[in-house]
């Protein structure tokens, strides 16, 4: 008698025990082994034999319903992603022919998630004086109060509000995967309806397009009978599922260790049925509902870093809010894999911005971004970071993408470049010259231990008033020993005035940028180097 036998009886014993005790068991953590099907497969229609098929199954299927298939599933994991495998009893199955009808037929359902809850801010949003939260409907329906929190039109803000609650409930639902196998057929069901759906309501600047389901056809599925002794009759069946890491669900676990998994076995549907008989590794199954799947945990766990620099999981929003950030495992490797962009749920902010627009919350971007320097350290951003082996230094200094680099110097320090950019004066675009373009350059000299200090700081508003001014441009040395900056005025309020180029040259001296050369009539180049600022 195999191990899959022995525990096949005890099925029904576990879940009467199950119900009665009030065991969670999905809070009862499964180990997930290192191993894969490398050296230990056959191949026959698509599917890979299972190579731990001797072993004791890592999850029991529960009969939900009577009539249900029993049996067992083997879980592991590797660099790759994760491998289940399954077998269930019950005879030759009855695979759907089309889509439409894969629920009504033989299939198997995989859920998983890697956290219980998306935590969300209140319904609201904010502007350059305030931040607007939403309890209800009924907070629509007060006064204006002049200060930044008018809701607007009472009628347009109800309907807003409304509108919010069903964006969230998709919302959420886009954190969670629900994928329908047959055979060698898969579909993501569950977090692909909610994103069609919003794709249905929402303009496509207001869709959380980065957590469109993506990965399916990187999913590997099979399906073999199992003959009986004869090798006549099918006595059940064997499947076999591949989920690579870029199909997973977003998770804010760096070391990704946690899941919450759920593997369902469902029969043909009778007449005038929608689904058939099933059976769930889960005792507490509640469809979409993560805290009632397994809980599953990766040994050892795949560990991810954002950026060389080890960032930490959090991001601002506008108010300088933090929240717990996002994001997408990959492909795992040996040491840490590094991924360079997480995601927070915050709302939306702007200057003017006196009543509700747009969706609460956004699924927000950052993109995080390095440089290799001296002897393995690194240098990254946005928060200046700087890095080598076990040892992190974080400065002061927030830095742009657009130009950043990295220059070593003979004595063993480093130079980084932080711009030209562009910003606004204001963070929210608002007020006088709120608007106007900030023309901005930075150099930080970085010494062998990693202190950071500002080498070099440019930052003009131009086109604000009439003594600013009107353009500007920048010319670097190829080695960065000398930065000039040219800046165009017109003086327009001087009786005298007449439009003409300043120039004003640094070079560099001890790790910082002095003064060395400057010109009231200067020649820019032609064509510019920086045309944005023109």
């Amino acid at each position: 008698m195999n191990a899959l036998t022995m525990r096949g009886r005890t099925v029904c014993f576990l879940a009467i025990l199950a119900a009665i005790s009030g065991t969670v068991r999905a809070q009862q953590a499964v180990s997930i082994p290192e191993g894969n099907a490398s050296g230990a497969t056959e191949y026959y229609r698509g599917f890979k034999s299972n190579p731990y098929s001797a072993q004791p199954p890592s999850l029991l299927l529960i009969p939900s319903t009577p009539g249900a298939r029993q049996g067992g599933v083997w879980l592991r994991s590797d660099k790759s992603g994760l491998y289940i495998w399954g077998q269930v009893d019950g005879g030759e199955p009855d695979w759907p022919e089309q889509k439409r009808e894969i629920l009504a037929k033989d299939h198997i359902e995989v859920w998983l998630a890697a956290e219980t809850d998306v935590p969300m801010p209140p319904i609201g949003w904010g502007n350059q004086f305030a931040w607007v939260e939403l309890k209800s409907r009924d907070d629509c329906k007060k006064p204006p109060s002049h200060d930044g929190k008018d809701v607007g039109d009472p009628a347009t803000c109800e309907q807003w509000y409304t509108d919010q609650i069903h964006y969230r409930s998709r919302f959420k639902r886009l954190f969670l995967r629900q994928w329908l196998i047959a055979e060698n057929h898969v579909v993501e069901a569950y977090a692909s309806a909610a994103y069609s759906d919003l794709r249905a309501t929402l303009f496509n600047e207001f869709l959380p397009a980065a957590l469109e389901p993506k990965g399916i056809e990187q999913i590997q599925t099979g399906t073999r009978a199992t003959p009986d002794k004869m090798g006549e009759r099918p006595t059940g069946y064997g499947f076999y599922v591949f989920i690579p890491y870029g199909a997973f669900p977003p998770t804010r676990q760096l070391e990704l260790r946690d899941l919450l998994l759920m593997v369902d076995v469902f029969s043909p549907a009778p007449e005038g049925k929608k689904m058939g008989a099933y059976s769930s590794t889960s005792a507490t199954r509640e469809w979409g509902n993560p805290a009632s799947f397994n809980h599953v945990r990766l040994d050892p766990p795949r560990r991810f870093a954002l950026s060389p620099c080890q960032s930490p999981l959090q991001e601002a929003d506008l108010y300088d809010r933090k929240y717990p950030a996002w994001f997408f495992p990959a492909q795992a490797s040996d040491h840490a894999t590094i991924v360079s962009a997480d995601y927070i749920a915050a709302n939306p902010a702007e200057g003017y911005m006196y009543g509700p627009g747009g969706v609460s919350p956004q699924f927000r971007k950052y993109q995080h971004f390095w440089k290799p320097l001296q002897d393995g350290a690194w240098i990254c951003g946005p928060p200046l970071t700087w890095r080598k082996d076990d040892v992190v230094k974080k400065a002061r200094f927030v830095v742009d993408e657009e130009w950043f680099d990295a220059r070593p110097l003979p004595d063993g320090w480093s130079l980084a470049r932080s711009g030209p950019s562009a910003s606004t004066q204001s963070r929210f675009a608002s007020g006088q010259c709120g608007a106007a373009t900030v023309a901005s350059l930075d150099m930080y000299a970085i010494s062998p231990a990693g202190e950071i200090s500002q080498a070099f700081k440019f930052s003009h508003v131009l086109r604000c008033f009439s003594d600013d001014p009107q353009a500007a441009d920048f010319e670097i040395s190829p080695d960065w020993q000398r930065i000039t900056i040219y800046q165009f005025f017109t003086e327009s309020g001087k009786f005298d005035a007449r439009p003409h180029w300043d120039s004003t040259t640094y070079c560099l001296e001890d790790h910082a940028y002095q003064r060395c050369a400057e010109s009231k009539d200067a020649t820019p180049p032609n064509p510019p180097n920086f045309p944005e600022f023109q």
